[in-house]
């Protein structure tokens, strides 16, 4: 049985051995400290994140990944980004994001700091970001790149810290970068989201959940000791990026809504164009409240879909 990654404890679990898509791999769990990860093997995943992981995972159901669609998805998502971590950058702030897809989030900031840097693995993303955005786009791994050390006031990693096969590696190499007391801001899907933790969902969503790509999935206590034990100290919450309406779909229907669009976008009740505007007004204010109320809630119970860590690099 493979040693935990994390406390390197050796009593560990398998609690499940089937990922989406049917596929057969172990799931561990540290019995210790409760990490959970797959099975470790060989994979070749320069070539895989290279090529074939956006062909594969997509933001819609059955519809072939396109940087331009992902872009116009996620870039109106961006602003509760933007709301956890502006008060760490500034207008003189040189950032860089890695793992960066489609570049929405640098685009969203692109008047709020100095400069923006992206490292993203896909070649076909890095392009569009090229011809999108007059900014610097790396494709090989940092340490790779002519990149200054210490020369960036912080770094963005939003949901890539779960596909890196040795992260506290990774992310001791991201700290070479950053200047003394500079910030990280890392979000990873939480293995505590609500539909398995409350909802106790645990099969058709878990099924949807577990998959190829994500080798390590994080609570927001072992993301903390992750990010501690790599040269960063901060604290860590949890943040709803689905909507109620998108549960409520798990609940009954037990699969997957369409696109990003009707999961995290602002949820509508009445849609209809046939509907009084006045009826599709009220009901769709009401449904807006709830998930207003519903999202803080999931967060006060640190069940939100997304674990969020927030500090800065350590001071010897």
């Amino acid at each position: 049985m493979s040693k935990c990654y994390l406390c390197n404890d050796d009593n560990v679990s398998v609690i499940r051995t089937k990922l989406r898509r049917d596929i057969e791999r172990d799931i561990l769990s540290c019995n210790k400290c409760g990490f959970i990860y797959l099975r470790p093997n060989n994979d070749n995943l320069g070539k895989y994140y290279g090529t074939d992981y956006r062909n594969k995972y997509t933001p819609s159901i059955d519809k072939q990944y396109d940087s331009d669609a992902m872009f116009n998805a996620s870039l109106p998502l961006q602003k509760r980004r933007i709301e956890r971590s502006k008060h760490l950058f500034n207008k003189k702030s040189n950032v860089l994001e890695v793992g960066a897809s489609s570049g929405h989030f640098s685009y969203a900031i692109k008047d709020m700091v100095a400069t923006r840097t992206i490292i993203e693995l896909n070649l076909s993303d890095a392009e569009y970001i090229r011809q999108k955005q007059d900014i610097p786009v790396y494709t090989p791994p940092i340490e790779e790149t002519d990149l200054p050390k210490e020369s960036f006031d912080g770094i963005f990693a939003f949901q890539m810290l779960e596909h890196v096969p040795d992260p506290r590696k990774f992310l001791a190499t991201l700290a070479e970068y950053v200047k003394p007391g500079g910030f990280i801001h890392v979000e990873v899907p939480n293995i505590n989201d609500a539909l398995l933790s409350a909802y106790k969902l645990n099969k058709g969503f878990a099924d949807f959940y577990f998959r190829e790509p994500h080798l390590y999935y994080y609570s927001i206590d072992t993301l903390k000791e992750m990010l501690f034990q790599s040269g960063f100290d901060g604290d860590t919450s949890t943040c709803q990026d689905n909507n109620f309406l998108n549960t409520v779909n798990w609940i009954q229907n037990d699969k997957p809504q369409e696109n990003v669009q009707i999961s995290q976008y602002p949820p509508e009740l009445v849609s209809n164009n046939e509907a009084p505007d006045k009826i599709k007004e009220k009901l769709n204010k009401w449904i807006l409240g709830v998930d207003r109320e519903y999202q803080s809630l999931l967060n006060s119970l640190d069940i939100g879909d997304v674990a969020v860590f927030l500090g800065t690099k350590k001071i010897p």
